[in-house]
């Protein structure tokens, strides 16, 4: 499977997922490490986030994890890919020019629709590759921010996306989601 259709199969199953999740708000407390895929995969949350378990879909590689507490900072959900659909390592560049061309903005939105996105910036950092950018998609959840910051890396073999939302009543800016999605895949993959 070429670069394109792996990074396709990603979006999409994420930008599906986060759809359809519900949210419980901010967590008492909750699992700060989960197993998806049939325990195949252990998926660790940053210092001062839990999983929430209702929203997760463990069984399909994804999790939401938000802040332990009454708190609603922002809201993590990472996507784990099928066994051997690791691409980013070695191709970060061409992902990075994937995502600035029309059909990697389409992969992007929720819609499917490239004129739905902005890309404000992307990025190769520890051979992942982030991006931050606004997706003004009428399908995005209630209640949250349309700019988000999404890294690609690969993890065990698999490619992953780690997403990182905010709220409206609570948005962070661009430097605050980019230390949170860098803790997210430092507690995902130790690097």
């Amino acid at each position: 499977m070429n670069l394109k259709m792996r990074v396709l199969a990603a979006f999409w199953g994420a930008s599906l997922l986060v759809s359809a999740c519900t949210l419980d708000g901010g967590l008492a407390s909750g699992p700060k490490s989960i197993d998806v895929l049939g325990g195949e995969i252990t998926v660790a949350a940053p210092e001062g986030y839990c999983f929430d378990q209702r929203a997760s879909r463990l069984a399909e590689g994804f999790t939401v994890a938000t802040p332990c507490g009454a708190s609603r900072l922002a809201l993590i959900t990472t996507q784990i890919g099928e066994a051997a659909s690791a691409a980013v390592a070695g191709a970060e560049n061409a992902l990075l020019q994937l995502i600035q061309h029309p059909d990697g903005r389409a992969l992007l939105s929720g819609a499917g629709d490239p004129s739905t996105i902005f890309v404000h910036h992307v990025q190769v950092h520890n051979h992942r590759v982030e991006v931050f950018f606004s997706d003004t998609a009428s399908s995005l959840s209630d209640g949250l921010q349309p700019t988000q910051w999404r890294a690609f890396l690969d993890y065990q073999d698999r490619m992953v996306t780690v997403s990182v939302r905010w709220w409206d009543q609570s948005p962070l800016d661009q430097a605050q989601g980019l230390a949170v999605l860098r803790a997210a895949a430092l507690a995902l993959v130790g690097d």
